[in-house]
């Protein structure tokens, strides 16, 4: 466990070396964060002025088709921007030139590919909400198991967009070979994505700690909450950005067995790709 989580350290070091080259990724990231927010915004505003007025069995069927329509939405916007990242980092492992419009056109090139994927995306949280709601309401054991589906669903889908993004493959084929990726070294993949989520979860964390440490001492405290916020924020955006950059190099390791000289892996892709 400790050398998974080593390697989880060195490829989130890896990424990091990466965005330091190009800080403009991090831009995809705010943009992508700050449309969120604002369609979180909408979202509560909505529900609050509407939903609440209405009966509970129409309230619930307008509510889980809003509900949809949110989810469709967030996920092209997070999706929209991930294909500019990925997009910029393959043309980087090409030794090409990238530019910020260059990520963006790549993204209304793959329009179609998004949507698609956005919507199998939404349909399968609407899905996993609704059980959750209707069966795991009160129920603690199905609240814990609709939450491992999700994260199943999303190990087994780890490589399914940037398959169709960086090969234009249907779906249905990115979500078998993703699948098939996964299979051959299932522990090195789950682990790895528990483990950078672990590093990134664990500096929140310290944020927090030193956050209130500070609150708490002669500091005013809206200089506090403004360190926490500027931290939290920002470790969100690189730990969004990290996933997609490993993601993209992961790819191309598994297809390739080469990875650019300017990544600087130390051995660590070599040890997580060695099933492949």
């Amino acid at each position: 466990m400790i050398e998974k989580l080593r390697t989880s350290f060195q490829l989130v070091m890896t990424a990091l070396r990466y965005i330091a080259r190009d800080k403009i990724l991090l831009v995809y990231s705010l943009l992508s964060l700050l449309a969120t927010i604002a369609i979180l915004i909408t979202f509560i505003t909505t529900e609050i002025m509407f939903f609440g007025f209405m009966g509970e069995e129409t309230a619930d069927a307008l509510l889980y088709a809003y509900l949809f329509f949110y989810y469709f939405v967030f996920s092209f916007i997070t999706f929209f921007f991930n294909t500019a990242i990925i997009t910029s980092v393959q043309k980087r492992i090409e030794w090409k030139e990238v530019s910020f419009g260059d990520g963006l056109k790549e993204s209304v090139k793959h329009l179609k590919a998004i949507l698609i994927w956005s919507l199998i995306n939404s349909t399968v949280s609407l899905i996993l909400k609704i059980i959750q709601d209707r069966v795991g309401k009160n129920s603690v054991m199905w609240n814990i198991i609709t939450g491992l589906v999700w994260w199943a669903w999303n190990i087994l889908t780890f490589f399914a967009f940037p398959l169709m993004i960086l090969q234009e493959k249907s779906p249905k084929d990115a979500i078998k070979e993703s699948g098939i990726l996964f299979k051959k070294t299932w522990g090195e993949r789950a682990i790895l994505h528990v483990g950078t989520g672990f590093i990134f979860g664990f500096l929140i964390f310290l944020v927090f700690i030193l956050g209130m440490f500070l609150m708490f001492s002669s500091w005013a405290i809206w200089i506090s909450i403004g360190f926490i916020i500027f931290w939290v924020i920002s470790l969100i955006l690189i730990s969004s950005t990290c996933d997609v950059i490993l993601k993209t190099l992961l790819l191309e390791y598994s297809k390739t067995g080469l990875v650019p000289s300017w990544v600087q892996d130390n051995g660590v892709f070599k040890n997580i790709g060695k099933e492949l």
